[in-house]
């Protein structure tokens, strides 16, 4: 069996990633970063999922208990809140879909409208080109971000127009940098944006 350590290396280097680059792509420090390849330190489960979701690997695989990748397929509602997330950033920088496919490679207009208007599954490394493209970090701004808009969509919002304006609200996002910074490490401008947003999780819980 192999060790964590080693497929964690593997991962990052088939990424060709630096350990300075993975540990800002998963927010932790370049340290636990050389620590867990050299086997000197394991992380805690909640980052041993972090860094499975960020390879897109089976969490078997990253503990070397298997050689399947990935036995996981993304469901629907997390496609279509990724293909939403896509869509919104297109818009905002003003680029067509003909565009977008004009620096792509294995997919067609069909399949990419298909993508953004009902969130039709697409390969990750699909998903991934689109995301450099459009300026975003996959793992971060793409699929965290759209796993944390199901969630808080399922706990305050009820109706459908709520969850569109919550999936795209950035006030979530001063939410969860002060959840995990701190609130002294925001601007001004972000702690007014949060206080607003307390508010109004707080008139959805009402």
């Amino acid at each position: 069996m192999r060790r964590f350590s080693e497929v964690l290396r593997e991962l990052r280097e088939e990424k060709k990633l630096t350990q300075r680059q993975l540990a800002n792509s998963l927010s932790l420090s370049d340290s636990a970063i050389g620590m867990y390849e050299s086997g000197k330190r394991e992380p805690n489960y909640e980052t041993l999922e972090i860094i499975a979701d960020y390879f897109n690997v089976d969490m078997n695989f990253l503990l070397g208990k298997t050689l399947v990748k990935n036995t996981y397929l993304f469901d629907s509602e997390l496609m279509q809140a990724m293909a939403l997330i896509i869509k919104t950033k297109r818009l905002k920088l003003g680029l067509t879909l003909e565009e977008i496919i004009s620096k792509l490679e294995g997919i067609t207009l069909e399949e990419l409208i298909n993508f953004e208007e009902n969130g039709s599954a697409l390969p990750i490394q699909l998903i991934e080109s689109l995301s450099n493209i459009l300026e975003l970090n996959y793992f971060n701004d793409v699929f965290q971000q759209a796993r944390a808009n199901i969630a808080f969509a399922d706990v305050n919002i009820q109706n459908e127009n709520e969850v569109s304006k919550a999936s795209i609200d950035p006030r979530f996002n001063d939410f969860k940098f002060a959840l995990m910074h701190g609130e002294n490490d925001l601007t001004e401008e972000q702690k007014q944006d949060l206080l607003d947003y307390y508010e109004f999780i707080k008139s959805k819980k009402r």
